[in-house]
């Protein structure tokens, strides 16, 4: 999970515009991999800890996205699973022993934390600017 998801948030909107609202919405191991509400848009952070993960964006039309091809190694040109399978040299530091195609969703599921930013569709325009932050406080091992 993101760790001082608040703060990191407090630090964005002071940035960028106070009156905008952004909702955090973590997802502890093991998780269930969730539809993208109706009417938002999301960056989103795969993590085992603070400092390791995959930042990514989904606009209001990025159902798949968001919610299963992360988790399908050939479901899209770049997705956490892929970029798994393709990092053995990192298989040690994140705790895995055998990975492959067959088992890739279900070592996701069980072992990594997902946290959600959501912004309202009206506020898409920030999606970006927020991903772009995220990624620069999260500093992550695998990009999206």
């Amino acid at each position: 999970m993101v760790q001082n998801a608040a703060s990191l948030l407090h630090e964005f909107v002071a940035s960028v515009d106070p009156n905008l609202r952004v909702k955090h919405e973590p997802l502890l191991a093991p998780h269930v991999p969730a539809r993208l509400p109706a009417g938002c848009c999301a960056v989103y952070a795969f993590s085992l800890s603070e400092n390791a993960g995959q930042r990514c964006p989904a606009g209001p039309n990025s159902n798949a996205r968001f919610q299963s091809q992360h988790y399908h190694p050939r479901s899209s040109g770049s997705n956490l699973a892929k970029s798994l399978l393709h990092s053995p040299e990192q298989w040690k530091y994140l705790g895995i022993v055998q990975l492959s195609e067959d088992n890739v969703k279900r070592w996701i599921t069980d072992n990594v934390d997902r946290d959600h930013f959501f912004l309202d569709e009206s506020e898409k325009g920030q999606l970006r600017q927020l991903e772009r932050f995220l990624r620069a406080r999260l500093s992550p091992v695998f990009e999206g």
